[in-house]
């Protein structure tokens, strides 16, 4: 039985794109020459964390009570000595609102 005989220890079904790229054969090729595990596996698993660590950068929607909006690049925190809110803005500018302007603060 030559090496290419061998049954695959391991069966793992990625879609068609994800085994058409270039950079993931060349991987392949190379991880199998030292060694490596399969490595369209290991991208496929660092391809999950990027995509749940991405998911964690949520956006927020501050609504006063005149019905105005504003978008926030991260989570508004609420400061009890002050009594204000604190965040950043959609451009990344930091932000400080009296906390009895607030309305509503709701996931986008």
């Amino acid at each position: 039985m030559t090496s290419h005989d061998k049954p695959s220890a391991e069966i793992v079904d990625f879609p068609a794109w994800l085994l058409q790229c270039e950079g993931v054969r060349q991987a392949n090729k190379y991880a199998g020459a030292i060694g490596l595990p399969n490595a369209t596996k290991l991208f496929a698993v660092l391809l999950l964390a990027l995509t749940t660590f991405c998911g964690c950068a949520q956006r927020y929607k501050v609504t006063f009570h005149n019905r105005q909006e504003i978008t926030t690049s991260s989570r508004p925190k609420f400061d009890k000595v002050t009594q204000t809110y604190h965040f950043k803005d959609s451009q990344g500018k930091p932000v400080v609102l009296p906390g009895f302007r607030v309305k509503e603060i709701e996931p986008l």
